[in-house]
């Protein structure tokens, strides 16, 4: 992992974005993310590198739960060096975001406006209208 921080580091890139499961939850190797998240961390900090989260399509995901789950990492790694921050928020892709309905994207974001207030969250919009 240090070698791999270094190299990212003299290839010129400073920020990395980090697939995440939520904890006990894991992608087709069946390896949990969660538990190499402080180790990624600490050496993307011993090369000025910042990390931010791509929440991958986990068991049951929903709007509702990705604002939950992005309040955990929030929580757990916000304060960290490392941790990437955009206008003092915290920033998140959301994998395949279509797959969960325009109606749950606006019930969590336009009708609960404070989610938005810690964090941004970038996802894949197919059809204009369906923009909150």
């Amino acid at each position: 992992l240090d070698r791999h921080m270094k190299m990212i580091r003299l290839s010129g890139v400073g920020t990395l974005s980090v697939s995440w499961y939520p904890p006990g939850m894991a992608d087709d190797e069946g390896y949990p993310w969660n538990d190499l998240i402080p180790l990624i961390l600490d050496k993307a900090e011993k090369y000025q590198l910042k990390v931010n989260f791509h929440l991958e399509p986990y068991r049951n995901r929903s709007a509702a739960n990705i604002v939950q789950w992005s309040k955990y990492i929030l929580r757990q790694y916000g304060s960290h060096a490392a941790f990437y921050r955009y206008q003092g928020k915290g920033l998140f892709y959301i994998y395949d975001s279509y797959q969960i309905s325009p109606e749950q994207w606006r019930e969590q974001f336009v009708t609960n406006p404070s989610n938005k207030a810690e964090a941004f969250f970038v996802g894949l919009i197919l059809k204009s209208a369906d923009c909150p």
